[in-house]
């Protein structure tokens, strides 16, 4: 073979393969097609591809009016079980109900989530919305979408039953570009006067004992949203928080490495399943000075017990002083008392017994949970 061949053949192999590697490069978002990725029963798709750099853009508008909102629930609010683990999202109170919901700043919608409120017979919608590539918000319970959201819906998976069987979710990736102060649709009704407000930016990471409990793909990231809004509207929403101390935000991270403060999980379930093994020892989200114990289930029935903590001794002792030292903890509620022992940094014993922390502490038949 001459060198006239030799130069042909590797010609037409250099123009394959970047014809090959090139494909998609002029394609519209909706020729893409996405690309599609599976576990389980979740579709994800690649949300950089089409969206802008990061360069200090802003949220611009309320997404309700201030006015129509009578306070705002900061980060980490407990409500046990569906929220044993402390809340990612800011629950801004509304006055009234049939609010209109508007587009917070220029950004572009990936995903509409339908939640399926089975046992009730009724149905909401949650927004992933892009500010810039690294920077995204949510919100969730929004009671009916626009019209112009809604008609561009198509091809949603509806996923596995959660709750006990209570919800289902379902999900349509969408390309919906809206600008600040558009008409997203309504919240608040007769079921519920809040809806839910979070942000992620995947520039950030909080610091979980063990990230891989963490099974969405924003809760390593979960920012304060409020903090994305240019200074005048950040200043009015910051005093509609119900919180009085720094960070005013609130915080969903509590866990301190090698103490009982924090999450924790029963077997091994993560973050966004098996509400009823979840287990948190933290403190308030509107009064940090209360510390509360997170009840899932599992050791003993759903609910809050709520105290003040001691700096010594082995009754309600501050959970950032408990540690793997082999002594046991003991905790009083309006029902009994709980005790723990911290086993190592990852592992703990726990059970739920009648009494109220004055007698000697021992156990009969605990419960072990791990980070």
């Amino acid at each position: 073979m001459d060198w006239k061949n030799i130069f042909l053949i590797s010609f037409l192999i250099f123009v394959s393969g970047c014809i090959n590697q090139n494909q998609f490069a002029n394609q519209t978002f909706e020729e893409y097609n996405y690309t599609e990725r599976y576990n389980q029963t979740e579709r994800f798709y690649d949300p950089y591809a089409f969206l802008p750099e990061c360069s200090n853009q802003k949220f611009t508008v309320s997404p309700v009016d201030v006015n129509d909102i009578t306070y705002i629930i900061p980060l980490g609010n407990l409500n046990p079980p569906e929220h044993t683990l402390p809340t990612e999202h800011m629950y801004p109170q509304l006055t009234s109900t049939g609010i209109d919901i508007k587009s917070p700043g220029d950004i572009k919608i990936l995903r509409v989530q339908t939640t399926k409120y089975l046992a009730e017979g009724r149905e909401d919608y949650g927004l992933t919305f892009a500010l810039c590539k690294d920077v995204y918000g949510y919100f969730l319970h929004i009671k009916s979408l626009s019209p112009e959201i809604k008609s561009q819906i198509t091809n949603e998976i509806c996923h596995e039953t959660y709750g006990d069987g209570k919800y289902q979710s379902c999900s349509a990736e969408v390309n919906i570009e809206l600008k600040a102060g558009e008409m997203i649709g309504k919240v608040g009704d007769s079921t519920q006067t809040n809806f839910d407000f979070g942000a992620y930016n995947y520039r950030t990471m909080l610091s979980y004992v063990n990230p891989s409990r963490y099974s969405s793909d924003r809760s390593l990231n979960i920012v304060c949203p409020i903090e994305l809004f240019e200074s005048d509207i950040k200043s009015e929403l910051y005093n509609k928080v119900n919180r009085r101390i720094e960070p005013k935000c609130g915080t969903p991270m509590q866990d301190v490495k090698g103490t009982l403060q924090g999450n924790w999980f029963y077997g091994d379930s993560a973050s966004f399943s098996d509400w009823t093994k979840h287990l948190a020892f933290v403190h308030d989200n509107k009064d940090p000075s209360t510390s509360v114990i997170s009840i899932g289930g599992v050791f003993t029935q759903a609910g809050r017990w709520e105290f003040t903590e001691n700096n010594q001794g082995s009754v309600n002792r501050k959970f950032n002083d408990v540690k793997p030292d082999g002594n046991i903890y003991c905790y009083y509620g309006n029902n009994g008392q709980i005790i723990v022992q911290l086993l190592s940094e990852t592992e703990l014993k726990i059970e739920k017994q009648s009494g109220s922390c004055n007698r000697n502490f021992l156990f009969t038949n605990p419960t072990v949970y791990n980070r």
